[in-house]
């Protein structure tokens, strides 16, 4: 890896999605900033590795659960770049820890089985078996609790509310399912799963559904405003 080409491209990234001073950013735009950098040196190898394997053999795992933990760090050891990153960023006085503390983990489960289809396609990455993975992407797939007046109370863990830096949506092939009286438009977002340092890139696709229509206008223009969101609540009025 090129340290000072990495170097520019980080600044220009920050740069480019806070216009913001370096010195006025937080651990939140660093990271993200970090993200698209590293996303970057990915996405080459990914694309290499699809057009490698176009015509090769592969697996289809299908989980309702990925529990594929932080990516940060995962990442850059699989890329074989991570103690290179860290003294890049500490050359720009960036303590590492801090922004990949700030990284929830991808809540797509809560489960021991979401953790073991993870294993599975990293250990299918690093063995260069070429493997796609297919999923649901939850906003809430996990809960947060505490105790309150000591009784367990859970909250939601909506993992993907400061966006995914990991994640590519394929808005192209998006699709629309109907059932029972409903319609939703059903929209992939891939995650590459990298192998160890071998160039091996899969790909974890996961489906995020939408309401088909979010906004009425008809029904807000009539001041019926439950109705006119209705298809993004869920509740029918």
């Amino acid at each position: 890896m090129n340290k000072n080409k990495f170097m520019e491209s980080y600044i220009e990234n920050l740069q480019r999605i806070t216009l913001k001073n370096f010195k006025d950013t937080s651990d939140k735009d660093r990271y993200f900033a970090l993200c698209d950098t590293i996303m970057e040196l990915i996405n080459q190898e990914w694309r290499n590795c699809k057009n490698r394997t176009r015509k090769s053999r592969k697996a289809y795992y299908f989980s309702a659960e990925f529990l594929v933990g932080r990516s940060l760090g995962n990442n850059l050891i699989n890329l074989g770049i991570y103690d290179e990153v860290k003294e890049i960023l500490k050359e720009i006085d960036i303590d590492f820890e801090s922004i990949e503390n700030f990284e929830d983990d991808a809540a797509l489960g809560n489960g021991g089985l979401g953790r073991l289809a993870a294993c599975f396609m990293d250990s299918a990455a690093t063995q260069k078996l070429d493997m796609y993975g297919y999923g649901v992407r939850y906003r809430e797939g996990l809960f947060k609790q505490k105790i309150e007046n000591g009784f367990q109370v859970e909250e939601g863990d909506h993992w993907i509310k400061d966006g995914d830096g990991w994640s590519i949506r394929v808005e192209s092939d998006s699709k629309i399912v109907k059932f029972r009286d409903q319609t939703v438009k059903a929209v992939p977002y891939d995650m590459p799963m990298l192998g160890f340092e071998n160039e091996q890139v899969n790909t974890l696709r996961l489906w995020q559904a939408e309401p088909f229509e979010e906004f009425d206008f008809s029904y807000f223009n009539n001041f019926q405003y439950d109705k006119a969101v209705e298809e993004k609540t869920g509740l029918k009025i």
